[in-house]
């Protein structure tokens, strides 16, 4: 039998082409939602979401690390696991394209095109608010960022929830007369509190995440 089970010998019947197929990095899409109750949902409305997800060019798969709790005793040591820490910096870095706003027109598509780095400012400000300094609770500010990853047929093959992120720092590239060939980007760096792989259509392995206003409808969702 072929090492990867695609050219059998004679006999063989359970072999295909197919069979040993990689994720392409560039086939997913990123959607970002605000849970019940938050005055985020005043921000990221439909248009909003639109936007962030038609912009967002590369986000950071999460990294979970252990903190170790050593027991010392006499000439020994024993390493036990600690807290739990997602992604080293406890954020995900995610870099958007920053389009200039405008309508759709002619498309039957009433949504605005709007500005990541807009949204993302409206966003900060529900946070701490510019003008007054007052801050939020964090119901109201946290939502969740939903990663979902596709074969080259359309098929979900991957799918995860980020849950209780906001943007703890954004950065917008700086204006240059030097550069002819450079788009405006701008990149956040969203804290999380958790990472759940939800269920998809090649059966992968799930969690159940906590009710929000759409995880429960996100964690049964079997692609399309």
């Amino acid at each position: 039998m072929g090492v990867l089970g695609i050219i059998g010998g004679a006999g063989d019947t359970d072999i295909g082409y197919g069979r040993y197929e990689v994720k392409r990095v560039f086939q997913f899409k990123v959607e970002f939602e605000a849970t019940s109750g938050t005055v985020l949902s005043s921000v990221l409305t439909e248009a909003a979401k639109k936007s962030l997800t038609i912009a967002a060019q590369i986000v950071n798969k999460p990294k979970v690390t252990f903190n170790e709790l050593v027991i010392k005793h006499g000439n020994e040591s024993w390493k036990l696991a600690g807290r739990t820490n997602w992604s080293s910096d406890s954020a995900i870095q995610v870099d958007f394209d920053d389009v200039i706003p405008k309508k759709a027109s002619g498309t039957g598509d009433s949504d605005p095109l709007l500005s990541a780095s807009a949204i993302l400012y409206d966003w900060q400000n529900i946070v701490q608010d510019i003008t007054t300094g007052d801050g939020n609770v964090s119901e109201q500010y946290k939502g969740n960022m939903i990663v979902t990853q596709y074969n080259p047929a359309g098929e979900v093959v991957e799918k995860l929830l980020y849950y209780g992120v906001w943007p703890s720092d954004v950065t917008s590239v700086a204006w240059d007369y030097s550069q002819d060939d450079a788009t405006n980007k701008v990149t956040a760096m969203f804290s999380v509190d958790k990472v759940f792989r939800l269920s998809t259509a090649a059966g992968t392995e799930e969690n159940t995440p906590p009710a929000t206003s759409q995880a429960g409808g996100i964690a049964n969702d079997q692609g399309s």
